[in-house]
């Protein structure tokens, strides 16, 4: 490679790598609209593939998994001292009821998240995808499972959704860093 080649390359892998970590940014944040995830949780469900001299590609890459909705700002709601369901704030405009569910505590980590008894008498809200606990909690004993709610779409597919509406800014930070 001549070094008018390398002193490209070397510039078009700099102006991509700056690129891709300021979308990386944007990204989160367009994505903490329609999930109100902390950033730090959704930065580790997104990988950033760097450019390198030879292989001048960059990318963002996002777990394909669903989200459990213990990671979003949850309260309970009482009837009187009895606790009745939870209120889970999904993003700034939408906060869902789920009747009949409660807030567990984890006994081995730490840590609550949201949960609903297998045999319980308020049906599981169909909006969400529901996955059964392999582990006991701390105050529950009983023979049937807890089964918690995750978000219905993946993560992914959240994060494709969102980034499409990136890629004109993505190319117009490109030319603006190629420039410098």
């Amino acid at each position: 490679m001549s070094n008018l080649e390398q002193d490209l390359s070397k510039h078009i892998q700099k102006a991509l790598n700056k690129t891709i970590n300021k979308i990386q940014k944007e990204q989160a944040k367009i994505i903490k609209e329609e999930m109100d995830l902390p950033l730090a949780k959704i930065k580790k469900m997104s990988r950033v593939k760097k450019a390198q001299m030879n292989n001048l590609k960059a990318s963002i890459m996002s777990l394909d998994t669903l989200v459990s909705l213990k990671h979003f700002k949850k309260s309970p709601v009482k009837s009187g001292k009895k606790i009745i369901g939870i209120n889970v704030k999904l993003n700034k405009s939408t906060k869902v009821f789920l009747k009949g569910h409660f807030i567990a505590k984890n006994k081995d980590k730490g840590g609550e998240f949201i949960a609903i008894r297998e045999n319980s008498k308020h049906s599981r809200n169909p909006n969400f995808n529901y996955k059964a606990s392999r582990k006991s909690y701390a105050g529950f004993n009983g023979s049937s499972k807890l089964y918690y709610p995750m978000s219905s779409k993946s993560f992914a597919e959240i994060a494709k959704e969102q980034t499409n509406k990136l890629m004109p800014k993505a190319k117009e930070m490109f030319l603006k860093e190629l420039d410098r």
